[in-house]
């Protein structure tokens, strides 16, 4: 027996016949640069319809603008502390900055030969050459207000190895003239320098760079502001370093706070199991935009770096130093 069943017609609908409501539903499915390219296939969707000062109300908004309006608003308390609004930053930038900030973290930037990814996301890094330093940055996840906390995982022989933060510099990953990276060289503050101005403080405070060496003995902080003047000291009783723990996986974490301009330490005794912090010297103070990153030099070791959590077990000295609060 024949099916004379009619087949479901097709039905063609042009997205931009849908009223303004509409349009919105359909473009809260969409990230923030699905969002900027559905943007630019209208005016109706793309430009203001008006002076272009929508404000914290959202009038005068193009549809694209008004739907990432509507997931900023979204936000939470500590989201908002983290990603304040500023005047003249699009919603497109505050909404593709809170996607960022809710995503687990990355290296997107490598910076040197014979350095790559060691997982299909990301997150992990290994260097095939002794000789080069070489950098990974987070560069798309730049931090500018507000607590953010991170851990670094470093297997294999950590000698070589600095971990920390600093400026968000973009393209050198591209660049043929840069075989090697650090930031704490001398002869490259110049280029860095050139990359990383729009994104201190205003007033130009703050270090430009701030990391923490994985070698054996003292903990050493080393900080540069890309024109001369850095520092070296050392965190005391900061305890046994990864280097004298060679070939096991040691945890660091990281927590950066933008308001006070302070970063503190964590870390796990192997021995005792015992979680301990540590502030860095109050003369250093962190101001501006930075990006957690680390640079090294080595054929055997792979670090890792992790989104962390103040309810972290390595974080728990922080709590009980400020209470609930951190």
């Amino acid at each position: 027996m024949e099916c004379d069943e009619e087949a479901t017609p097709v039905c063609d609908v042009c997205v931009l016949s849908l009223d303004a409501a509409s349009l919105i539903c359909v473009a809260s499915y969409l990230d923030a640069r699905e969002l900027l390219a559905f943007g630019l296939t209208s005016r109706l969707i793309g430009w203001s319809q008006g002076d272009g000062d929508g404000g914290d109300e959202g009038g005068d908004l193009s549809i694209a603008e008004e739907t990432a309006l509507q997931h900023v608003k979204s936000m939470t308390e500590e989201e908002s502390t983290q990603l304040p609004y500023e005047g003249g930053q699009s919603f497109l930038e505050l909404f593709h900055e809170l996607l960022m900030l809710r995503s687990a973290l990355r290296f997107g930037q490598l910076i040197g030969t014979d350095l790559v990814h060691s997982d299909d996301y990301g997150a992990s890094v290994r260097q095939d050459d002794p000789l080069i330093w070489c950098a990974a940055l987070c560069s798309d996840h730049a931090m500018r207000a507000g607590r953010h906390y991170c851990q670094f995982v470093v297997g294999g022989n950590p000698t070589h190895v600095q971990v920390g933060l600093m400026r968000p510099i973009r393209g050198w990953d591209t660049r043929e003239d840069v075989q090697g990276f650090n930031p704490l060289f001398d002869w490259q503050w110049d280029l860095q320098l050139e990359w990383s101005l729009d994104r201190r403080a205003d007033d130009g405070a703050g270090v430009d760079c701030l990391f923490l060496s994985c070698a054996g003995g003292a903990a050493m902080i080393a900080t540069s502001k890309f024109n001369g003047d850095s520092s070296h000291f050392f965190l005391d009783g900061f305890g046994r370093r990864p280097a004298e723990r060679r070939g096991v996986e040691s945890r660091i974490g990281m927590c950066l706070d933008l308001d006070e301009g302070e970063l503190s330490i964590c870390t796990v005794d192997d021995e005792s199991s015992t979680a301990s912090s540590f502030e860095v010297d109050d003369s250093v103070h962190l101001r501006g935009v930075y990006c957690w990153a680390v640079f090294f030099r080595g054929v055997d070791c792979n670090l890792k770096i992790m989104r962390g959590n103040k309810d972290d077990e390595i974080f728990r000295p922080l709590k009980a130093v400020e209470g609930d609060e951190c």
